[in-house]
């Protein structure tokens, strides 16, 4: 019985992005949070006295994992695999017909993220760097690194897992990318997680339409800095 069995026959560029995808999520999960910094470099973090300062580096490490894991080893394989950044959305869209779309999105994120700031669970969350009264210059600093993070996140679920199952998949593939992509929102304020669902398919059918992910890059930098925007007018109290 057991030697009429086959191995699945599939593609190693359709299979690789797939489990590589789920060894991400994992490592996200289990290594790439703040607090895994403090537990897997006790002696680092231990002559950080102030914990702003523990706060900022604890975010930088989060914010290198992203990166590594989401841009530096795909690239890795795209390399490996003889192809080219570009051919993975890393390239100015093709047309500019689709950009009333993100108009549209950022508006309606907006008024989401205004609304949302006067719910507590939003609080809790947001801004990201909460010591951001007492350290502007590390805010500042986390934000700057934050963005480059974000331009990892879309090149992975928008760029590298997106263009490798177009191949195969045609536009199904933005259902594949999405559902990780809802998944990495887990513990998050619920509407955002279900924006997710909505956002993500409507970020890779633009992106596969344009062949670029920046149209999607600036939509979530700009949704995030709102985000931070209202939660931080809400404690000041200004709202």
């Amino acid at each position: 019985m057991l030697n009429s069995l086959q191995w699945p026959r599939v593609e190693v560029r359709i299979w690789l992005p797939l489990v590589y995808t789920a060894v991400v999520m994992i490592l996200l999960y289990y290594c790439g949070k703040t607090p895994h910094a403090f537990a897997f470099f006790p002696e680092l973090f231990a002559r950080f006295d102030d914990r702003a300062e523990l706060d900022f580096y604890g975010k930088i490490y989060w914010v290198i994992f992203g990166i590594v894991f989401y841009f530096i080893i795909p690239w890795i394989f795209i390399r490996l695999a003889g192809d080219r950044l570009r051919d993975y959305g890393v390239r100015l869209p093709s047309s500019y017909g689709h950009l009333w779309i993100y108009v549209a999105m950022l508006l309606a994120v907006v008024v989401m993220a205004y609304f949302a700031s006067f719910q507590e669970s939003f609080l809790r969350t947001y801004p990201y760097y909460s010591y951001f009264r007492e350290e502007p210059l590390y805010y500042g600093l986390f934000w700057a690194g934050r963005a480059v993070r974000f331009f990892a996140l879309e090149f992975f679920f928008r760029g590298y897992l997106l263009f490798s199952l177009k191949r195969k998949f045609g536009d199904a593939s933005f259902f594949v990318s999405m559902v990780p992509y809802c998944m990495l929102h887990f513990g998050k304020p619920m509407a955002e997680t279900v924006f997710a669902v909505v956002g993500g398919i409507i970020f890779c059918w633009i992106a596969a339409r344009t062949k670029s992910i920046w149209g999607a890059v600036v939509l979530h930098v700009c949704l995030a800095l709102a985000m931070d925007f209202f939660a931080i007018l809400q404690k000041l109290g200004y709202l």
